[in-house]
């Protein structure tokens, strides 16, 4: 991980805020997928990370709950979770990605492509699609430009699906 500008770069989740990100899929049939996100838990967290995908709901434990013995949970630098998308939860077209925790204090954080950056990684897309949103009232209004802990960040989450499909 590296941090060059604080912690702008990610989003704080906790009671009241909720990432959304709309992801894609051409075609959803899979034997396996799971959602992939680039973030961290605050240090001693014990409380999980709600998901949502298409309205389906389930959870990822705490790190010290779902994995006690992994001591690289521990240290304080960001990486890449998996987490197993419910069978049946993907379909064809826009899929909606919700992540939330219930806590007073942040306890997930997941880092943000910031608009800026976006074009390192492609010749063709020079702009981010915009398919990431913020929501500081619990889900009742959306902000597709103002994301990070300080709102002041435009960007794509680090939130995406790897699905387990046989080659065209």
């Amino acid at each position: 991980g590296y941090d060059y500008r604080g912690d702008e770069w990610m989003e704080n989740l906790k009671r009241g805020i909720v990432a959304k990100k709309i992801l894609i899929i051409d075609d959803p049939r899979t034997a396996t997928g799971r959602l992939l996100f680039k973030g961290m838990e605050t240090k001693r967290n014990t409380t999980p990370l709600q998901i949502s995908v298409n309205g389906i709901q389930f959870t990822r434990p705490a790190s010290v709950y779902a994995a006690p013995y992994a001591k690289q949970f521990e240290m304080n630098i960001d990486r890449w979770y998996y987490i197993d998308v419910p069978v049946g939860a993907l379909k064809e077209g826009e899929n909606e990605i919700l992540m939330w925790a219930d806590s007073d204090a942040p306890s997930w954080k997941i880092l943000i492509a910031l608009e800026e950056e976006f074009k390192r990684g492609s010749v063709t897309r020079i702009h981010h699609p915009n398919r990431s949103m913020k929501s500081s009232d619990g889900g009742s209004t959306w902000n597709d430009t103002k994301l990070g802990t300080t709102d002041s960040v435009d960007g794509e989450y680090s939130i995406r699906i790897s699905l387990d499909q046989h080659v065209p």
